[in-house]
């Protein structure tokens, strides 16, 4: 089982500039960029449970809700509310004859070693793999992605931009504060922020925006 502490913000539409400008800002550019399709569970009458595909590989991946609001932070006029969630892997066809909504995802990423100090940005590739080999295996640490998200059942486009900090139990909660300190030191961004949600919720909220059809 792999814990992580999680702030997550949608878009309908494009994303507000000032919140891309800032998260292009770090000194590395981010890593990723290329396009994958995950397959999810849908089940819009809950939002604690997201069960998924990774772009076609066996097995999936389960996702639920442990605690809510798990940390409560301010950036500026933003209240931050961090959920913390629980995953497991699993090799069992779990999403066979469910119902299930296809996302196609473009993802870019930063990633920060929290337990230096001061926190610390590791370079990313293409692969959002670290470019030095010596920092393949952080334990310690958080994320910052940038999602260009697709319905294929749909024609509308969306955005999310999320912290998703991992680690043990006992140090997940530090450090998703020491990586939302660290990159909010500058001011937040001009624009709107988005929805602040986690995928299912997204998800069940999507359902009933566009009526999605179950297959």
């Amino acid at each position: 089982m792999l814990v992580s502490a999680e702030i997550r913000w949608f878009w309908e539409g494009d994303i507000s500039p000032g919140w891309d400008r800032w998260f292009r800002s770090g000194p590395f550019l981010p890593g990723g960029g290329a396009v994958r399709v995950d397959e999810y569970l849908l089940d819009p009458r809950q939002t604690e449970l997201g069960v998924k595909r990774r772009g076609g590989k066996p097995g999936v991946e389960i996702k639920g809700l442990v605690c809510a609001p798990f940390v409560h932070m301010r950036w500026g006029t933003l209240s931050l509310e961090a959920q913390l969630w629980a995953k497991w892997a699993s090799e069992a066809g779990l999403l066979e004859n469910l119902p299930t909504v296809a996302v196609q995802k473009r993802r870019w990423l930063r990633k920060f070693d929290t337990a230096a100090t001061p926190v610390r940005e590791i370079a990313l590739d293409e692969n959002e793999l670290p470019t030095s080999h010596s920092e393949m295996l952080l334990a310690e640490g958080c994320n910052l992605e940038l999602t260009q998200l697709s319905l294929e059942t749909s024609p509308p486009k969306w955005w999310t931009l999320g912290f998703e900090a991992f680690g043990l139990l006992d140090s997940v909660r530090q450090n998703l504060v020491r990586a939302v300190e660290h990159v909010t030191e500058s001011p937040a961004p001009e624009g709107a922020a988005g929805l602040e949600l986690s995928y299912p919720a997204w998800l069940a909220h999507c359902a009933r925006q566009y009526g999605l059809v179950r297959c």
